[in-house]
């Protein structure tokens, strides 16, 4: 269910929101162009979405509804309340600022948005760098993986060979075979 919201403040914060959905999602628009990125998407609009779930405190998660072009990506955002408890802390200290008519400082500064944290449609990412495991089988797909390319375009270029009429070819080590369903394996001899 959504419903429209009028605007909402807490102290010297405020937001309105584009609807509320169920009993605990925010709901968020946006149009991009075609070939915007997601995780470009997600630091752009992060700080505003857990913003947002800091003006609403009984809302868990946030559904980003973006339109890139032509096509339709609905992603659902959970709250981060690590990262809304700095984000509140920066805006009071912005608004203290202001009240006292004192030029703001380290405006450089930016709440950082890291991607590995943020929760998209009840996924999670993770950092495999501690694992041994994962770093020896990295380290073997990165060794290989141009000759696996290589492999690859050789396999499709001898197929493109095989001729519609042929069952079975073989030369030079390699054989291809073609199933009753017309497709070709290739195989070394």
């Amino acid at each position: 269910m959504y419903r429209d919201v009028e605007f909402v403040t807490d102290g010297c914060r405020g937001g309105h929101v584009d609807g509320l959905v169920g009993d605990r999602g925010i709901l968020e628009c946006k149009h991009t162009y075609s070939f915007n990125t997601t995780d470009k998407l997600l630091n752009y609009y992060y700080p505003q979405m857990m913003h947002y779930l800091s003006l609403y405190p009984e809302r868990d998660h946030v559904w980003l509804s973006v339109i890139k072009g032509n096509d339709w990506t609905p992603l659902r955002i959970e709250r981060d309340d690590e990262y809304i408890k700095n984000l509140v802390q920066m805006e009071h200290q912005f608004w203290d600022c202001v009240t006292s008519d004192r030029e703001p400082c380290n405006l450089e500064e930016e709440l950082p948005v890291d991607p590995i944290k943020i929760t998209i449609d009840n996924m999670i990412s993770v950092d495999m760098s501690s694992s041994n495991s994962w770093a020896e089988h990295a380290n073997i797909y990165l060794e290989n993986k141009a000759a696996a390319d290589d492999c690859a375009k050789s396999k499709t270029a001898l197929r493109k060979m095989v001729e519609a009429n042929v069952r079975h070819a073989e030369g030079h080590g390699v054989k291809v075979t073609r199933s009753k369903s017309g497709s070709l394996t290739v195989k070394g001899i």
